[in-house]
C-alpha cells in the first residue's frame, strides 16, 4: 500500500524521473513515483544521447553514488545518424575525428573556409586527438554538474581549455551562423542543415542560438552517438529508488484536487484511492491529455510514427537512421522526417505541426506524398513500383515526442546571435478562471520550453532545482 501522504509525487516513469526521485530521497524527502501512461517523453528524447549527455549523467551518478549511472555506458550502443538535405548526406555519431572530417568534407564552406580542419588533422595522431576531445568532454560535463546552472558557466574559460579541434569547429559554426542573413547557396545549405542538427540534438527547430548552445552543439556533433537501452536502465534505477525507500505505482490519475492553487490530493485510478502530496513534479513532453496546462503556449511539432511492411528487396543498412528534408519541406507543416529499416519493417517518424484535435488519419495523404517522393533518395530497391501503398502500412500513431518551433528573433551581442530571455514556465488549472489558475508547488521538467535544448537542459534543470526542493 502507498502512503496516503507524501512530500512529492512524481508523474512519468523514465530514468530521468528516477534520477529526480533518488535525489529527493537523498534529501530525506518521501517520494511516490507514478507510471502515468499519459505522461511520456518519447523515444528520441529519452533513448538517444551523445557522449556529452552520457558523461554528464555519469558525473551525476558518481556524485550521488547512483550505480547504474556510474556505469552508464553498459546501457549504450553505438548509433550513427545520417542527416539528408536534398542530395547532401552528412553522417555523424562516430569518433570525434571521423565526425570532424565528415563535417569538413560535406560542408566545406563552413568548416574549410576559415579553419582548415582537414589540413589540421593531416598527419596527426588520430587516437590522441580522439582521447583529447573525450577527456575534455568528461571535464566539461563534470564542471556543468557541479555548477548546476549553465547560466553560471564561464564559456570563455571553457573554450580556453578546449582542444584545438573543438575550438576550430566552434568558431566555424558561429562564424557561419552569424552571417546566415546572406542568402547564398552555401548559407542556405548550412541554415537548413543546422535546422536539422538542432532539431535532432536540441529538440528545437531553430537555427538561432546562444553562444553556450552553439558550443554544446559543437561537442554533440563531434561526440559519438548512442541508443540507450532505456527499459533496462529504468529497471535498474527503479531498484535503487525502492531500496532507498521510494514507492512506485503504475496508475493514471483519475482526479486532481487543488486547494488555494496548490495540490491537495491526487485520486488514483486504482484501489489506492487519493494521495495527498506536498508537491507534484511532472516529467513528460506535453500535458495535452490532462486537466492542467502550461504557459506560455508554444508552437511545436508532434511525431507521427508510421510502420511500413517492405514488400520488395531494399538496400538499406538495418538500424541506421536517416533524418531527411529538402527545400520544399522547410517551413511547411511537415518540415522533416526520420526513417530507419529494421528487418522487413520501415519505421518512419514524421514531425507534424501540432493542431488541437489532430488525428493520424488527417495526415495520410501527406505521408504518402512525402514518402513516395523522398524515400528513393536514400533507398535502392529491386522493384520500380512506387510505394508505400495503403496495404503496406502496419500501424500509425501520434506519439508524445515533440520538437519546439523557435522564434525568428535576432539580438546581436558579443560573439553570435543571442536568443531573447523567455521567462519562466507556469502550470495552470483548467477548472479555474483564467488569470487565477496558476498553480503553486507543481513543477514541469521536459522539452516544452523555449529555452530547452533537449535531454541535456532537462537534466541540468533538475540538478539545479532539486537544491531548492
Amino acid at each position: 500500500m502507498l502512503n496516503k501522504e507524501t512530500d512529492y509525487i512524481i508523474l512519468g516513469e523514465n530514468f530521468i524521473s528516477y534520477l529526480l526521485a533518488i535525489s529527493l530521497l537523498e534529501k530525506q524527502r518521501s517520494v511516490i513515483l507514478l507510471d502515468e501512461n499519459r505522461i511520456n517523453y518519447g523515444d528520441n528524447f529519452i533513448s538517444r544521447m551523445t557522449y556529452l549527455e552520457a558523461a554528464y549523467l555519469k558525473s551525476w551518478g558518481s556524485g550521488g553514488q547512483i550505480s547504474p549511472l556510474m556505469s552508464i555506458h553498459k546501457y549504450l550502443k553505438s548509433d550513427q545518424i545520417v542527416f539528408v538535405y536534398g542530395s547532401k548526406q552528412l553522417r555523424l555519431g562516430g569518433d570525434p575525428v571521423q565526425n570532424a572530417m565528415e563535417l569538413a568534407r560535406k560542408l566545406p564552406s563552413v568548416f574549410q573556409t576559415k579553419n582548415k580542419i582537414i589540413d589540421f588533422l593531416k598527419d596527426k595522431d588520430i587516437d590522441l586527438i580522439n582521447q583529447e576531445v573525450t577527456n575534455y568532454i568528461d571535464r566539461f560535463s563534470l564542471q556543468l554538474f557541479f555548477q548546476k546552472s549553465y547560466q553560471a558557466v564561464d564559456l570563455s574559460t571553457l573554450r580556453a581549455q578546449a582542444p584545438k579541434l573543438v575550438e576550430m569547429c566552434y568558431q566555424s559554426i558561429v562564424t557561419q551562423s552569424r552571417s546566415m542573413e546572406k542568402n547564398t547557396d552555401s548559407k542556405m545549405l548550412w541554415r537548413n542543415m543546422l535546422y536539422l542538427l538542432r532539431g535532432h540534438f536540441h529538440k528545437k527547430l531553430l537555427v538561432n542560438a546562444t553562444d553556450f548552445e552553439y558550443f554544446l552543439l559543437t561537442l554533440q556533433m563531434l561526440s559519438p552517438s548512442y541508443s540507450l537501452n532505456h527499459s533496462l536502465l529504468s529497471q535498474d534505477m527503479k531498484e535503487v529508488f525502492e531500496r532507498k525507500g521510494g514507492q512506485y505505482k503504475s496508475s493514471n490519475v483519475k482526479d486532481w484536487i487543488f486547494y488555494k492553487n496548490r495540490p491537495w490530493g491526487l485520486e488514483l485510478d486504482c484501489y489506492e484511492g487519493a494521495i495527498r502530496p506536498g508537491k507534484v513534479c511532472i516529467l513528460g513532453s506535453t500535458l495535452t491529455n490532462l486537466p492542467i496546462y502550461l504557459l506560455p503556449k508554444l508552437t511545436f511539432y508532434q511525431c507521427l510514427n508510421v510502420h511500413l511492411k517492405l514488400v520488395e528487396d531494399v538496400y538499406l543498412t538495418d538500424g541506421l537512421s536517416f533524418i531527411c528534408s529538402n527545400s520544399l519541406q522547410m517551413g511547411t507543416n511537415i518540415p522533416f522526417y526520420e526513417v530507419v529499416k529494421k528487418d522487413n519493417i520501415l519505421e518512419v517518424k514524421l514531425y507534424i505541426l501540432f493542431e488541437e484535435g489532430s488525428k493520424e488519419s488527417f495526415y495520410e495523404k501527406d505521408v504518402f506524398s512525402i514518402l513516395q517522393k523522398d524515400l528513393k533518395k536514400i533507398i535502392v530497391q529491386n522493384s520500380k513500383d512506387l510505394w508505400p501503398k495503403a496495404e503496406n502500412i502496419i500501424s500509425q500513431n501520434l506519439s508524445s515526442e515533440i520538437y519546439i518551433a523557435g522564434e525568428k528573433v535576432y539580438e546581436k551581442q558579443n560573439f553570435g546571435h543571442k536568443t531573447i530571455p523567455y521567462g519562466k514556465l507556469t502550470v495552470h488549472d483548467y477548472s479555474l478562471p483564467s488569470g487565477k489558475d496558476e498553480l503553486k508547488d507543481v513543477s514541469y521538467f521536459g522539452p516544452y520550453r523555449k529555452s530547452s535544448f533537449g535531454l541535456m537542459s532537462t537534466a541540468m534543470e533538475i540538478n539545479e532545482k532539486v537544491e531548492y526542493f
